[in-house]
């Protein structure tokens, strides 16, 4: 053959390698693409999933099926499925146990509280210290109650704490009450002094 019949060959060839290689690049291209794009979205809809089962205040509300896919995205969301399901139990435990931790605790705070009228009534002509013990043992009874109140109504912690029970009260008659009762019959060989501004 003359040179120019192998050039023109050569040249064929280089021209047909080249388009495959070009064919191959832009299949592999888009493979690669489309992989990334179903890759990703099936990544946001497990995001989607997640951040829909749990309300703004952090209750898991409806949990999303998992997926039945055998690959690590799969797995993933069967273990998130898990995870939300477990977190769904605990918060509904805490909830029963909020409401039975209040029932159980009334009732021997209702027998304390009328144990307690009941000595008052009976110590009526004793010394107004005693009068005194009984009527703080009766309020602090009424804190506990509307304690157990404030944790039963509560849905999560967040809120029990922005419900906590406030109270004015007078620091200069509460210390010297707890300086009286507690600190001096605690310590009887102590010398203690209040001075309290006017």
């Amino acid at each position: 053959q003359t040179t120019n019949s192998i050039l023109a060959l050569k040249n064929r060839v280089i021209e047909e390698s080249v388009f495959l290689t070009l064919l191959i690049i832009l299949f592999g291209g888009f493979a690669l693409f489309f992989f990334a794009f179903r890759l990703s979205s099936r990544i946001r809809n497990l995001r989607d999933q997640t951040a829909l089962s749990i309300s703004p205040n952090g209750q898991i509300l409806e949990i999303a099926p998992p997926s039945t896919s055998t690959d690590e995205i799969g797995d993933l969301s069967r273990t998130l499925h898990t995870i939300l399901f477990q977190l769904k139990a605990q918060g509904q435990y805490r909830e029963k146990m909020a409401d039975n931790l209040e029932h159980e605790m009334r009732t021997p705070l209702a027998s304390v509280s009328a144990s307690l009228k009941n000595l008052g009534n009976e110590l009526s002509g004793q010394s107004q210290e005693i009068q005194n013990y009984v009527s703080w043992a009766l309020r602090d009874i009424n804190r506990m109650e509307d304690m157990l109140t404030t944790i039963r109504d509560a849905t999560s912690l967040e809120a029990a704490l922005d419900q906590g029970i406030k109270e004015t009260f007078n620091l200069s008659q509460a210390l010297a009450m707890w300086l009286s009762h507690c600190w001096k019959k605690a310590f009887p060989e102590v010398t203690f002094e209040l001075n309290t501004p006017e």
